[in-house]
């Protein structure tokens, strides 16, 4: 509920995959920024996330440079791409999803968004902000 005047502004982590509570924060707020300024966890939900597969729940995760890197900041993470990772990932999804409703109006967007060759973790996750503006989230303001 908005008071008249009065903005909300949520400030988040990025990470692997938008839940639903994160996307919930992004539609109710005027301005959401990505706190890509502190530590990585890589134990954490920035580099990975579980879909649920045929056998149950599966990890995904995104590989990352981690060589003496171990105090990073998530804006400063990179991506691996030795594994050919987005390729192994988007087929998982048409396979686990590929007959879930709204998978035919969702799915060419994530099929846009791993085309491509992030450099940075950061970059990737905040795939949430061209997410959420192609769908019907929507906050005023991504920072």
């Amino acid at each position: 509920m908005k008071m008249k005047g009065k903005k909300i502004l949520v400030a988040h982590q990025p990470n692997y995959w938008p839940y639903p509570g994160l996307l919930s924060k992004i539609a109710h707020a005027d301005v959401f920024i990505y706190m890509s300024s502190v530590q990585l966890n890589t134990h954490s939900w920035q580099t990975r996330n579980l879909i649920k597969s045929a056998n149950g729940s599966q990890y995904f995760n995104v590989p990352i440079i981690t060589k003496n890197r171990r105090y990073q900041q998530i804006r400063d993470v990179e991506i691996c791409y030795e594994s050919k990772w987005q390729g192994k990932f988007i087929n998982a999804i048409k396979t686990y999803y590929g007959k879930a409703p709204y998978f035919k109006k969702y799915f060419p967007i994530l099929q846009e968004i791993y085309s491509k060759e992030w450099q940075s973790l950061n970059e990737l996750n905040i795939y949430n902000k061209f997410f959420a503006k192609r769908t019907e989230y929507k906050a005023s303001n991504f920072l």
